[in-house]
């Protein structure tokens, strides 16, 4: 439906309309008010805005099956909606143009392709639902979903559902957070999972954070799950380390990732697994064989090492380990009782893990690493 053929301004009730093949088009000079609830399917055509579109408590319906090119979210003007969603049975939406969004952006059929645009969540309280595997955010540009709000003490708040879940109780003031999915290279032969978070809270000093990344396992990028590691770059993805503060968990059932113990929080993150295996020529054969790469290992006996012993509560585990592999540390009282358990990933050589056993009372405990024929050692806490 081209505007230039209807009244200057277009009002809408609240009730279903429907549009055909070819889209919602709003030329240069035109205007789309919407007025109540309505909902407006777009179905197998663009919805393209260059003039103004008043979105009041609208929803855009995107549906149908053409191709991505010919559904696109397009024109000169930026869109603001109050409800959008990506409602194809096949083939993905384009996102050519940034566009804002204040209540839901949802998704329920195929992907939104954001290409190098943004999708701005704007207002209070607006949120990013309805995403799986095979319905999504995507792109394989510069294209971020983003959200600024202001976060007082945040307790396990995953913000607009981005997928970055922060918990601290200092106040972050105004928070914007950024979600990417081009993957990056964080280590010379190791790369990234398809998704990436910007973080830039105003109070960045002294926070004692966790923070939980979320993903998709159609976002992993070949990596393994119980091997991934939060990276972190400090110069907008130029270079990267690996984020050793606090304990690590992990959840491949929820698919997310998580660490204790963040005193900043402004930062690009990622997740990517902690080490590559070399790439001359003697080991290239061997990739894909793990009896050969076994062969290849050091035959070394592990060993672990604790300290500061006694601790008051903070110490680390130093770890010495002949393979790559998954294990878990443990602490357990003298009588044998777990307290915590974590899973780990060793890579081979010197591997070294920050915990902090503060909420414990004074006493005896044993450290243990499973996974690796090492004896337990006793920790004191005084």
């Amino acid at each position: 439906m081209k505007s230039k053929y209807l009244m200057l301004v277009l009002i809408f009730p609240a009730l279903n309309a429907c549009f055909g093949q070819g889209g919602l088009f709003i030329n240069s000079g035109a205007s789309v008010v919407c007025s109540g609830t309505p909902v407006i399917v777009v179905d197998n055509g663009k919805f393209s805005n260059s003039g103004t579109f008043t979105a009041a408590s609208s929803t855009i319906k995107m549906t149908g099956t053409a191709t991505a090119a010919n559904t696109s979210i397009t024109g000169s003007s930026t869109s603001s909606f109050f409800k959008l969603e990506i409602a194809k049975t096949t083939n993905d939406v384009q996102l050519l143009k940034g566009i804002n969004v204040s209540s839901e952006l949802k998704l329920s059929g195929k992907n939104l392709d954001l290409g190098s645009q943004i999708a701005t969540l704007t207002g209070t309280s607006p949120t990013l639902s309805g995403e799986n595997q095979n319905s999504r955010l995507i792109t394989t540009s510069t294209g971020t979903v983003t959200h600024t709000r202001s976060l007082n003490a945040p307790s396990s708040l995953n913000v607009a559902n981005i997928g970055a879940q922060i918990t601290t109780t200092a106040n972050l003031g105004s928070t914007k957070i950024d979600r990417g999915h081009k993957s990056q290279t964080v280590s010379a032969g190791i790369t990234s999972i398809n998704r990436f978070y910007k973080i830039a809270p105003t109070n960045n000093s002294n926070l004692n954070a966790t923070l939980r990344l979320f993903y998709f396992d159609a976002e992993l990028n070949g990596a393994a799950e119980s091997t991934l590691e939060i990276w972190r770059s400090t110069n907008n993805g130029t270079s990267w380390s690996k984020v050793t503060t606090g304990a690590i968990t992990r959840n491949s059932t929820e698919n997310w990732v998580q660490r204790t113990g963040f005193s900043t929080l402004t930062d690009m993150y990622t997740l990517a697994k902690p080490t590559a295996f070399a790439s001359d020529d003697n080991c290239e054969n061997y990739l894909n064989n793990e009896q050969n790469i076994a062969e290849m290992l050091p035959t070394a006996v592990a060993s672990i090492n604790i300290y500061p012993n006694p601790t008051g509560g903070l110490f680390r585990v130093q770890i010495e380990s002949p393979k790559e592999s998954v294990a878990h540390l443990c602490i357990l009282s003298l009588d044998g009782m777990l307290l915590r358990k974590e899973e780990i990933a060793l890579v081979v050589g010197q591997n070294s893990f920050a915990q902090d056993i503060s909420n414990l009372p004074p006493g005896t405990y044993l450290v243990q690493c499973e996974g690796l024929e090492i004896p337990a050692l006793r920790l004191v806490k005084g």
